[in-house]
């Protein structure tokens, strides 16, 4: 499963299997949602949320616990 680490400041970058299925170039806008399940949903900006959901959103699974 692809991941990628936040930096202090709040950036991360998209691991290449997610930008190749977004289709995504340099530039391009991404929408995040928080889903009522506790997941994020990714999708291009400008996309209906009905095509992402069709095969070019992605979603995340909901945050593991903080670490002790």
């Amino acid at each position: 499963m692809p991941e990628s680490r936040m930096t202090t400041r709040g950036r991360t970058t998209v691991p290449p299997t997610i930008r190749e299925h977004l289709a995504v170039q340099p530039g391009a806008r991404l929408v995040w949602q928080l889903m009522p399940t506790g997941t994020v949903s990714v999708r291009v900006k400008g996309e209906p949320a009905e095509q992402s959901a069709g095969g070019r959103g992605v979603q995340a699974a909901a945050p593991a616990p903080p670490r002790s």
